[in-house]
């Protein structure tokens, strides 16, 4: 990816089940940044975090996710976003 090149050291976070790291999906031609570290808890726990295995798709992690949630998108660690906390 061009980022690699361009950014040698970077990540994803992502946030319990949030939807949004589930789309766009591979087969429509797009890739996650390869290292995820992951927030499994729907409340921010500093601590509490899981470093991937750095294919971008680790199914231990956000990938293993079924049941996905909008509101874990409008908050990230410990952070409410979106237009009602602009």
């Amino acid at each position: 990816m061009a980022i690699d090149t361009t950014i040698p050291n970077h990540w994803r976070v992502t946030h319990a089940k949030d939807i949004v790291p589930h789309v766009p999906i591979p087969w429509q031609g797009f890739y996650h940044v390869a290292t995820e570290v992951w927030y499994p808890s729907q409340d921010y726990v500093p601590e509490q975090y899981t470093i991937c295995d750095g294919s971008g798709e680790d199914p231990t992690c956000s990938d293993s996710v079924l049941d996905t949630s909008v509101d874990d998108h409008l908050t990230y660690i410990g952070i409410p976003l979106g237009s009602d906390a602009c």
